[in-house]
């Protein structure tokens, strides 16, 4: 064993497109890898990746040796008639992998011992297989939580909700030290849990991935040289939680706004890319807003380069964050704040988002519940669309700063401080 040798667990992992959450593990590899340190990373098999996409293949670093346990998804794999039995979504729907991933990582680990292993959230049961492997090696265990396991109405049902806070506590109980992706939610866990004094907590934020960039501007660039459109396009690239990110205020603007004819001159276009919930907004907008039918639309997931490419060909990108989120930050935040587009931000004033997007120097945002609020937003926006002055609408900061591998070199920092 090497004292710089680290197994980071998680369940998504390229070719999985299940959100751009995913990209912080690969920066985290990344980084690792160019600081010396030998990596490896246990994930779900290919054919049980969420919403896989073969176009990110790329996103592997080459150096990075990659081992795939099998995940049987509960919703598909054993559902019937819809249906299937709560406690096979214990600590999650994917549970299934527990067995699996712990039996490949202790075999790895036998074979070549590591003195770190780093799990990481969101998928819970990624904590339960960090905490069987780190008590197995007796490697230093570093929790990755992100956001809380935790929180009101989360998960969605009380024998869930009763799951994930034994795996919190369990987690903190043992790691060494706890990472989360902003301040209000290390204060979060440090209120919950103040009698762990030897656990680390720090922060480490989402950012923007370089490598993504860079290839999403040559795709751009490509793309726009075709005949420009004529109508405005909005686009919001991600989940749309009908709980936590519930566009029915933002459809009640546009109708507003549709039913004035304030669209009449210049023609829009709302994208709901990969939002998840195709199927029921559809169906609400058929039956209380049918005069969006034309505007709203919805996008099928599409790879990471071509999913940052739509956003650098949009004229603004929505971003919805629900109070019951206020402790957590979405990681499309700093992709959006990279492509130097304005930023059309539904969320509440007192949350981490609105935080923020004010220390980035966007100071423009309306309250997702809030239709006036929206519709206000929305004709500001259009009034300013011709000059193209965006003071408050895009940041106003060195944007580099954001970059993935400068929080993976935050990481690095971080473990090689670890005694």
């Amino acid at each position: 064993m090497t004292t710089r040798s680290i197994l980071l667990i998680s369940f998504d992992f390229p070719p999985s497109q299940s959100s751009s959450g995913m990209l912080r593990i690969v920066s985290f590899a990344r980084a690792l890898l160019a600081a010396g340190w030998s990596v490896t990373v246990l994930t779900a098999d290919r054919r049980d990746a969420t919403a896989s996409k073969a176009e990110n293949e790329h996103l592997i670093p080459p150096e990075c040796q990659v081992i795939r346990a099998r995940a049987y998804d509960a919703a598909q794999k054993f559902s019937i008639a819809g249906k299937y039995p709560g406690i096979l979504e214990l600590p999650d729907r994917f549970s299934s992998w527990i067995p699996f991933a712990v039996v490949a990582g202790m075999r790895h680990l036998r074979r070549a011992p590591v003195s770190t292993i780093l799990s990481s959230y969101p998928i819970a049961s990624a904590h339960v297989v960090g905490c069987a492997l780190a008590r197995f090696s007796g490697a230093k265990w570093i929790a990755d939580f992100r956001d809380p396991m935790v929180l009101d109405g989360h998960p969605n049902t009380p024998a869930r909700r009763r799951a994930h806070r034994r795996g919190e506590r369990t987690t903190m109980k043992h790691c060494k030290m706890a990472l989360f992706t902003n301040q209000t939610v290390r204060d979060v866990f440090h209120a919950r849990y103040p009698q762990s004094a030897g656990t680390g907590f720090e922060v480490i934020e989402n950012g923007y991935d370089d490598v993504v960039f860079a290839r999403a501007e040559t795709l751009y660039r490509q793309q726009r040289s075709a005949a420009p459109r004529r109508e405005v396009t909005l686009l919001h690239s991600g989940s749309l939680y009908p709980d936590h990110r519930d566009p029915r205020a933002l459809f009640s603007a546009l109708s507003a706004m549709q039913r004035r004819g304030l669209f009449a001159a210049k023609p829009l276009r709302v994208v709901l890319r990969a939002s998840g919930y195709e199927a029921r907004f559809r169906q609400l907008i058929a039956r209380d807003y049918p005069e969006l039918a034309e505007i709203v639309q919805f996008g099928a997931p599409v790879d990471y380069v071509s999913s940052v490419a739509e956003a650098l060909a949009s004229d603004g990108l929505l971003l919805l964050q629900g109070a019951s989120c206020n402790a957590q930050v979405p990681a499309k935040l700093y992709e959006y704040a990279r492509t130097g587009r304005p930023i059309l931000a539904l969320t509440d004033a007192g949350g981490a988002t609105a935080a923020t997007l004010r220390k980035l120097g966007v100071r423009e945002f309306a309250d997702l519940r809030d239709p006036q609020a929206i519709e206000n937003l929305l004709c500001a926006f259009m009034e300013r669309l011709p000059a193209g002055n965006w003071q408050g609408w895009v940041p106003d900061v060195d944007t580099a700063a954001l970059a993935r591998s400068h929080r993976g070199a935050e990481l690095v920092s971080l473990l090689e401080g670890i005694e």
